[in-house]
């Protein structure tokens, strides 16, 4: 499937920026399946997805141009330091970096992890030596870390029997992780050991699932996981929030008028106010 709501949403934000309150489409080319997004400032971003397409833009978004990533593995997730050093990560446990803004990629496979056929679904550098990816099958995650640029990468949890969805880091060692369901969810506050919350009290509803899909800090301390959702049985679209880095969890209510039953796949906040 094609997907050009990205792209839009970019314009979008563009367009906030000089007074403009209304949609633009940017472009009507057919594109390969986006999977993630990062701009390091108003006008420099890039964008990863299916059979390892990178694309860049250095106009808000306004034009797009495709980058050599020398992989035709997906990538699912990029992390860029500032406007020539970043990471993406995909299928097939793929690991890419690039040290000029994107002009040239180079990278290979993580041998660390378990299984050659797990998909890094997050990657997070706080700086070119130390980061962290959270890789996954179908059956199992793990989360990894590194301290010498991705030379070398050390297995930190191993999570059996459940797929892992999404991390994100606030800063270096702050971290909340999520995966299969409402008991997989798993936080640090050092880098290194990452501990499980008791399982969020999900208010009442009966859920036949509850993916948590992905995950936001705006700040050390607070962090939202949004995921599941069906009009089957009335299951609302699942929303969380933290404000100890992870430790507790509450169950955000909605009232009946504002709610969802989406399945929810992205949260982002700016900081701890707006989202």
């Amino acid at each position: 499937m094609k997907k050009y709501l990205l792209l839009t949403i970019l314009i979008l934000t563009a367009g906030i920026v000089i007074g403009q309150t209304s949609f633009q489409k940017v472009t009507s080319a057919s594109y390969p399946s986006f999977n993630d997004i990062k701009f390091v400032n108003e006008t420099t971003g890039w964008v990863v997805g299916s059979t390892g397409v990178v694309y860049k833009s250095t106009d808000g978004g306004k034009t797009w141009n495709e980058q050599r990533s020398n992989t035709l593995n997906s990538l699912s997730s990029i992390c860029f330091l500032n406007d020539q050093i970043g990471f993406a990560s995909g299928a097939n446990s793929t690991i890419i970096k690039t040290t000029n803004g994107g002009s040239t990629w180079t990278g290979d496979s993580i041998t660390a992890i378990p299984t050659g056929s797990a998909s890094i679904n997050s990657i997070y550098f706080a700086d070119e030596m130390k980061g962290w990816i959270l890789a996954s099958t179908s059956s199992g995650g793990w989360i990894l870390s590194t301290v010498d640029g991705g030379l070398n990468w050390t297995v930190d949890l191993t999570v059996t029997s459940k797929s892992m969805y999404k991390m994100d880091f606030y800063q270096a060692n702050v971290g909340i992780a999520s995966g299969k369901d409402a008991a997989t969810i798993y936080y640090t506050t050092d880098g290194k050991t990452w501990k499980q919350p008791t399982t969020p009290n999900l208010r009442g509803f009966s859920y036949t699932r509850s993916d948590l899909r992905n995950v936001c800090m705006s700040s050390s301390t607070d962090g939202y996981i949004v995921g599941w959702g069906s009009m089957v049985g009335a299951q609302p679209s699942i929303h969380l929030k933290t404000t100890d880095g992870g430790a507790t969890w509450n169950y955000l209510y909605q009232a009946e008028s504002n709610r969802t039953y989406d399945n929810l796949y992205n949260v982002s906040f700016k900081d701890v106010i707006m989202g």
